[in-house]
């Protein structure tokens, strides 16, 4: 019996240090999570406010927002939630098979990719070639 407990206490001593070194490392993978997070809603939080008058300029090219334009903004968001809603199990599986960063990675560049899209379609519709 007191083989046994000492043999329990140099385990916890010994494993104390690697069960430590592996919270540190998850606690930096989540703050890293965390800050991908909370930088994506940022943007959308930013982009909400002006979508309304794009939706309409796009439309129609006027400078007031009118109901058709304010519909076809619900019926855009709506669809956004709603293909998240579909496909939030697929990919939530594949990323606890395969892991968060392959995913985290490709969500990133898919939001870059689209942020430039939109730069350059701002930028083709001031300048007429739209």
């Amino acid at each position: 019996a007191a083989g046994g407990r000492l043999l329990e206490c140099n385990a916890l001593r010994g494993g104390g240090k690697a069960v430590k070194k592996a919270g540190e490392r998850k606690a930096k993978g989540f703050v890293g999570v965390t800050i991908i997070a909370m930088l994506y809603f940022m943007s959308v939080a930013l982009a909400i406010p002006s979508m309304p008058k794009l939706v309409n300029n796009i439309l129609t090219g006027a400078g007031r927002v009118t109901s058709s334009s304010q519909m076809v903004l619900a019926a855009l968001l709506a669809t956004d939630g709603f293909f998240t809603f579909l496909t939030n199990n697929f990919w939530g599986t594949l990323s606890d098979r395969y892991g968060r960063k392959p995913f985290l990675t490709m969500s990133a560049l898919g939001i870059a990719v689209g942020a430039a899209l939109v730069a350059v379609g701002a930028h083709m519709g001031r300048s007429g070639r739209a």
